[in-house]
């Protein structure tokens, strides 16, 4: 015969009733306490339980984040309140039902009511109590990414490929891991620069003299705006110091992949003079071609024109090619840039061309 047997056939099924609700009392006031000392931590050292982060039906920014976690500690706070609440009900139950077993049952059978109770007590404790220390310590954790270090760092050596004698360090690896297309955030917005390539737009928004008060006011605003968030670390900030004062290394893009790939600068000359001296590929000019090519490519499309077999936009549009032909001359550097607009406006007068001479075939004659 168990122990609730005996109190049931003693003293009825209420007293067995009694003292299922007493343990369940304080089965709940065990779990309430190591809830709420939990959640206090969490409030203490400004962390928020996963249980409690709200998510956003937006994509994130940090202001959004801002709100999120100032709405989540507002409900840790809530949840606080009313567990201290609960716990307070609680404690008013188990000792209703403490009272009504001490004048319901025998001395001998309440003391051992009890004592069976703290020890259920005294374990259920400990169990709570070590899971809700596992969930802080976790939540201690910085967050990192789900990409383990060694992943990282074969993306790394895919993005960047070294061929230098130079050793590069983890910052400077890391950096060119971003594409040499990367663009760094300013660390501080030019007001100066900005008003001045708004100028000439003030004065005809404002030409009757209220110039200086729209200044004035952007300039106010200006100020006020947040401080640009900085995309790389003041590391990253130092290695492209050091690589740009390093003269000893060329650091270019690979033709296919956009892996940054880093050259000894003798040996990426030897290499780009071997290239130029292929006469299978390149031919040596005695005089620069562009002002004929200019004036031919004049001559044609005026004659185009005068024959009516284009009309005045794709004659238009014929003419920046000149100034193409003019700033390649002028400006080698950007050479792979205007080869591309070359190419694209080739793409559409020639589409141009093409459509206007078929048009022209099928108009009516005579």
């Amino acid at each position: 015969m168990t122990f609730k047997d005996l109190i049931g056939h003693q003293h009825g099924d209420d007293a067995v009733t009694s003292i299922n609700r007493y343990n369940r009392s304080i089965s709940k006031i065990v779990k309430t306490s190591n809830h709420l000392t939990f959640l206090l931590r969490c409030r203490d050292n400004n962390l928020v339980p996963r249980g409690f982060q709200l998510s956003s039906p937006v994509p994130r920014s940090p202001a959004i984040n801002k709100i999120l976690h100032n709405a989540s500690t507002r409900i840790v706070k809530h949840q606080i309140q009313h567990l201290r609440r609960h716990k307070s009900h609680l404690h008013k139950d188990i000792e209703t039902s403490r009272s009504h077993l001490q004048d319901t049952l025998e001395s001998d059978l309440y003391h051992k009511t009890q004592s069976l109770a703290e020890k259920t007590k005294q374990h259920l404790h400990e169990k709570v109590k070590t899971t809700h220390i596992t969930k802080f310590t976790q939540l201690q954790r910085p967050s990192t990414s789900n990409i383990p270090e060694a992943d990282n760092n074969n993306t790394n050596l895919k993005t960047v490929i070294n061929l230098s004698s130079k050793p590069l360090t983890p910052s400077q690896t890391s950096l060119l891991a971003k594409g040499l297309k990367y663009v760094p955030v300013a660390a501080k917005i030019n007001t100066d620069a900005f008003i001045t390539s708004i100028e000439s737009g003030l004065q005809q928004l404002a030409p009757n003299g209220n110039v200086d008060y729209l200044r004035h006011q952007i300039i106010d605003t200006i100020k006020q705006a947040p401080k640009p968030r900085p995309n790389l670390t003041h590391q990253e900030r130092q290695a492209i110091t050091e690589l740009k004062k390093d003269d000893s290394i060329t650091i270019t893009e690979a033709d296919k992949g956009k892996a940054a790939v880093i050259m000894d600068t003798p040996e990426f000359l030897q290499l780009v003079n071997n290239s130029l001296s292929d006469t299978t590929t390149y031919l040596s000019i005695k005089k620069d071609p562009t002002a004929r090519l200019e004036r031919q490519h004049k001559k044609t499309l005026k004659d185009l024109h005068e024959k009516r077999e284009i009309n005045d936009i794709i004659f238009n549009q014929g003419k920046l090619f000149n100034v193409c032909f003019r700033r390649f001359a002028q400006c080698p550097n950007e050479a792979t840039f205007l080869i591309s607009m070359l190419a694209w406006f080739l793409f559409r007068f020639s589409t141009s061309v093409t459509q206007s001479k078929f048009e022209f075939a099928l108009r009516p004659q005579g």
